[in-house]
């Protein structure tokens, strides 16, 4: 009898993800963007569809609501397993849920649970960012889908139903309306990546793109450079305020010196295409700027990496024209994508004269476990990344530049890489610049610690807060590596904000050096201001009529990304949209299984009862797994309730499950009423709901979860036994 469904993920998908609109306002340094999202159940069956949306890598989700038919509930963030068994308590009793966690920055995952045959849902997501100037542009880039990535999603923290898919099969719509407000509405705007309409709304300046599909970052570009100033924002924070300060430094540059640099080039299968070309002139624009008194190396990577040189060489003939003719027959024929080998070869390539710093040119599309952050961190050299690619992974990139005190550049296939390495090599030839601000009042934290690393015309941003409300002036003292300082005073603003966007936007900002440093104040923070973070999640749920409940558990529909436009070299975005029809045998990833090859020894030892005949190939798969992730002990009771309707405490001390103290604390739950058959299944339960039952795919737990209340397990029941347990086993 097969009591867990298969866990085996289909290969073919009907797309759940009916629509996707974006609306936005950009004022100032704030913008802000509500997501929609329209899901339906065309199937014949309880679906929960599971989906990673990407949002940009600094943005703070500051809401998340749903709708099914009429009615409407509102998300709320609690920590994130109770979030996590919240969900799974709505599931399996049949009631609709939806769960969203942070997996990444910028990548959100959604679990929406128990949508009925022929229901349909609609989920909001509201979010605000801070947009940066980058010299004399404002480039705003607003994810729509993921590329396929290298390396092991489990590693770098995703859950086996969080790691996102691509498919050629699925064709998701999409359009977006932006209101731009105050001076920008001035601004000359473009969009190198889709048709874009303009129009006017009384001073207002309305961008909008109709009518297209999701398989690539959209783009929109502002140009305005007299409009560039710093600002200062103050807002309250609870009983306290926070200040924002975003600055446009002005640096001279100082004198020339000679340069040590590392050119990384991505060389990866996924770097086909419109990426590849790009690089090959985004190289050459490296090597004519390079000086006679610079040092190079030049280093390729995918599978395996392969500098040009043993070691760093002058920027001079032969060098130079080795250099050109290896990046004239340049390709992406290196196979996967191993960045932290190539960043290693890279920080060791010796020689050279000045600081040594890299330029990094990839698309990013790498799982990270923390090593390539760490490493950059402790590498004392600066990396200068340009993210390239349709949808590039943001992330990685920003956080290579962060980490090492460098800056990053995107560019996408229509963008011009060769202005991208310009100024990179402008940020990397001027002076270090640092600033130490000095707030009229004693600030109770400011974030990023000063000092902060400034670059010419990028915008950097200080966050401040105070118990009384801060007057006066904000004194800013830049110190450059050559001996140059400059004063700077700004004046505090007249007016306070009142909403609570800008003290959840820096309190965001603060949380991942906060996690880092005492995780349990972390979460509390970001409960309170209610922030999606490592250890929170936000949870919607809508208790169901006793009649519309769902019965069973739903099938799990992994809902595909398309796949990014030109990835691989599937096609071109210069010319066209990259969807096509005459590729299906193109596969970016393999289906995910639990499956796993059948072992001599079984899980459940054969004593009072033959367990094993009683379970199909499915449910042998899926106890296999248990018994790797949970431990030998939980599988062979998870085995027990799932083959045997009527268990007991004797068959469970016969296999070995239950001694002494635990034992005889459930035989008196017995003997004060309960269902010896309910007292089994919540004790399963209890352990499913803990760390070791967390190490499950949730899937799989909550089949295992909604096999023991079919056996009268109930939460409260499951409750006393959790606090058995905790006064019982040591621990």
């Amino acid at each position: 009898m097969q009591l867990m469904a298969p866990l085996t993920i289909p290969t073919e998908h009907r797309p759940a993800l009916r629509r996707t609109t974006m609306e936005g306002r950009l004022d100032a340094a704030l913008l802000t963007m509500e997501v929609v999202q329209t899901w339906r159940n065309d199937g014949s069956e309880d679906m929960e569809a599971v989906y990673t949306l990407p949002l940009p890598v600094d943005a703070v989700v500051l809401e998340v609501s749903a709708r099914i038919g009429e009615r409407r509930f509102q998300g709320r963030v609690v920590a994130r397993d109770e979030a996590e068994a919240g969900y799974e308590d709505a599931v399996t009793e049949g009631d609709s849920a939806a769960l969203v966690r942070r997996v990444a920055p910028g990548l959100y995952h959604l679990s929406l649970g128990n949508l009925r045959p022929g229901e349909e849902a609609e989920i909001r997501y509201r979010y605000a960012d801070l947009p940066r100037w980058h010299q004399d542009h404002l480039r705003i880039a607003l994810p729509t889908t993921l590329a396929p990535r290298y390396g092991d999603p489990a590693a770098a923290g995703l859950q086996a139903h969080e790691t996102p898919e691509t498919s050629l099969e699925v064709t998701h719509p999409l359009d977006l309306r932006l209101r731009v407000h105050g001076p920008l509405a001035r601004a000359v705007a473009t969009c190198p990546t889709h048709p874009l309409h303009l129009d006017r709304d009384g001073d207002d300046l309305i961008l909008a793109i109709e009518g297209t599909v999701m398989d690539r970052d959209v783009v929109l570009e502002l140009r305005l450079p007299q409009e560039r100033h710093d600002l200062i924002q103050l807002a309250r924070d609870g009983d306290g305020y926070v200040a924002l300060a975003a600055l446009h430094p002005h640096l001279s540059a100082g004198d020339r010196h000679a340069r040590n640099l590392k050119i990384v080039i991505d060389c990866s299968g996924s770097m086909g295409g419109d990426a590849i070309a790009q690089a090959r002139a985004g190289l050459n624009a490296v090597l004519d700027a390079l000086e006679p008194d610079d040092h190079f190396n030049l280093i390729r990577f995918g599978s395996t990496v392969e500098p040009l040189f043993p070691h760093q060489v002058p920027a001079r003939d032969p060098w130079l024209r080795q250099a050109r003719a290896l990046v004239e027959h340049l390709d992406a024929d290196l196979g996967g994508t191993d960045l932290i080998s190539a960043l290693r070869t890279a920080y060791q390539s010796a020689g050279g004269e000045g600081p040594a710093e890299v330029i990094l040119i990839t698309d990013g599309e790498v799982w990270d476990d923390g090593t390539l952050t760490r490493e950059a961190k402790t590498s004392g050299q600066r990396i200068f990344p340009v993210g390239l690619g349709a949808a590039g992974a943001h992330d990685i990139v920003l956080d290579l530049a962060r980490a090492s005190g460098g800056q990053a550049e995107f560019v996408t296939p229509n963008e011009d890489l060769a202005a991208a390495i310009e100024r990179q090599f402008h940020r990397l030839r001027a002076p270090r610049a640092q600033v130490h601000p000095h707030w009229p009042s004693h600030p109770t934290v400011e974030h990023p610690q000063a000092p902060v690393t400034a670059f010419d015309g990028d915008t950097l941003f200080l966050f401040a807060w105070f118990d009384e409300r801060p007057r006066g002036e904000l004194e800013l003292h830049w110190h450059t590596d050559d001996g140059q300082v400059r004063r700077q005073a700004l004046p505090l603003p007249e007016t306070i904000d009142k909403t609570d966007t800008l003290g959840r936007i820096a309190c965001a900002r603060r949380l991942p050096d906060l996690e880092a440093k005492d995780p349990e104040t972390a979460r509390r923070l970001a409960v309170e201001k209610q922030l999606l973070a490592t250890d929170t999640a936000l949870l919607l749920t809508l208790e169901r009529a006793e009649g519309e409940k769902a019965d069973g558990l739903p099938r799990l529909h992994r809902e595909p990304h398309m796949l990014a436009a030109s990835w691989g070299g599937m096609g071109t975005v210069r010319y066209s949209s990259s969807r096509t029809t005459d590729l299906h045998e193109f596969q970016s990833l393999p289906t995910l299984t639990y499956h796993s090859p059948r072992r001599e020894q079984r899980i459940v030892r054969r004593k009072g009862v033959d367990i094993w005949s009683r379970l199909d190939s499915d449910d042998l798969d899926a106890l296999h797994l248990v018994e790797r992730l949970a431990g030998p002990q939980i599988a062979r009771l998870m085995a027990i309730i799932t083959a045997t309707d009527r268990p007991t405490l004797d068959l469970l001390d016969r296999e070995g499950l239950i001694r002494g103290d635990l034992y005889q604390a459930l035989y008196d739950l017995m003997q004060e009423g309960e269902d010896e058959t309910a007292v089994i299944a919540a004790l399963a339960w209890a352990l499913l709901s803990g760390e070791t039952g967390r190490r499950l795919p949730r899937d799989l737990r909550m089949r295992l979860i909604w096999r023991a209340k079919q056996l009268g397990a109930t939460r409260a029941l499951r409750d006393r036994i959790r606090s058995l347990l905790q006064s019982i086993l040591p621990a």
